[in-house]
């Protein structure tokens, strides 16, 4: 997805199916009934985490239907909703799951400190300045 694709926090409009199974239409925000990797880790008995730079509340989105005000860097405010895939899911967003699961970047380091807090999937995302686009960064130093 690129920051094009989907400016506006809008429900997905199925239109048919694919091989394998690859769901086509249009909007962003996928409804419950399809699957997850989130939904399956968890089916099977696995942990999964998401961590955001700059995301700040947990399960950060914006509301249904509003345009994505993330596109753009700001200052001490750099996240960027299209880096977080776990919030284009209807049936994550709608669960306890994404408050728990989908949580800034600064958790990554406590959560690694013990083997039973380490998620079996860790995703990571960069904020607009860390992501390696070619836009500068608000700070002096991309690299901070």
């Amino acid at each position: 997805m690129t920051r094009n694709d989907c400016t506006t926090y809008a429900a997905f409009t199925q239109t048919g199916t694919a091989d394998p199974g690859q769901v086509l239409g249009s909007g962003c925000v996928y409804p419950a009934s399809v699957p997850t990797l989130a939904g399956q880790l968890s089916a099977a008995g696995r942990t999964w985490k998401g961590y955001m730079e700059d995301m700040g509340t947990p399960c950060r989105h914006p509301k249904p239907g509003a345009k994505d005000n993330s596109q753009n860097a700001k200052i001490n405010d750099q996240y960027a909703t299209r880096h977080n895939p776990f919030v284009y899911f209807t049936s994550v967003t709608s669960s306890p799951d994404c408050q728990n699961n989908v949580v800034d970047y600064t958790n990554l380091a406590k959560d690694l400190q013990s083997a039973a807090t380490t998620p079996n999937l860790a995703y990571i995302s960069p904020n607009l300045c860390h992501d390696g686009h070619d836009s500068p960064a608000l700070t002096d130093n991309p690299a901070d």
